[in-house]
C-alpha cells in the first residue's frame, strides 16, 4: 500500500467542498473517529471482513457506483487514520487497498458532482500517516 495514496486521500478529505455540512461526531453518518470493528463480526468473518462490513454500512456498497461524501469535517477525515491503521496491520490486503482507492475516487467524485474545482488543502492528518 502506498502511503502516497493515503496522503492524497487525507488532502482531499480535508478539502472537501464547503457546500457539504460539517457535523459533530454524534450526528455524523460516518464518524470514523472512534472506529472499532464489531466484535461479533470479527468472530464470524475475521477482522478484515468486519472492517469491510462497517465501511460498507457507513460509506455504501461500491457496487452502487462511486462513494459520494455527504458531509465533511473531522469525523470524515478520520477515515484516513482508520485505513492507515488497518493497511499497516494487514499489508497487501487487496480488500483494504481497494477501500483506499475507492475512498480516494469517491472524494474526487464528490468535488466533481458538486461542480467544485479541486482545491486541496494541506492535510492536518499528514503526520498520522507517516
Amino acid at each position: 500500500m502506498s502511503d502516497h495514496k493515503l496522503q492524497q486521500l487525507a488532502k482531499y478529505l480535508c478539502g472537501l467542498p464547503s457546500a457539504l455540512a460539517i457535523k459533530p461526531s454524534s450526528e455524523s453518518r460516518y464518524n470514523f473517529k472512534n472506529f472499532e470493528p464489531d466484535a461479533d463480526w470479527i468472530e464470524d468473518i475475521g477482522i478484515v471482513g468486519a472492517v469491510n462490513q462497517q465501511l460498507e454500512i457507513r460509506l455504501g456498497t461500491r457496487a452502487d457506483g462511486p462513494i459520494e461524501f455527504t458531509e465533511r469535517g473531522p469525523p470524515v477525515e478520520a477515515l484516513v487514520t482508520l485505513l492507515n491503521r488497518y493497511t499497516k496491520d494487514f499489508p497487501n490486503n487487496v480488500l483494504l487497498e481497494k477501500w483506499v482507492d475507492d475512498a480516494l475516487a469517491g472524494a474526487i467524485h464528490t468535488f466533481s458532482k458538486l461542480e467544485t474545482p479541486v482545491r486541496v488543502l494541506r492535510s492536518r492528518l499528514y503526520v498520522n500517516i507517516i
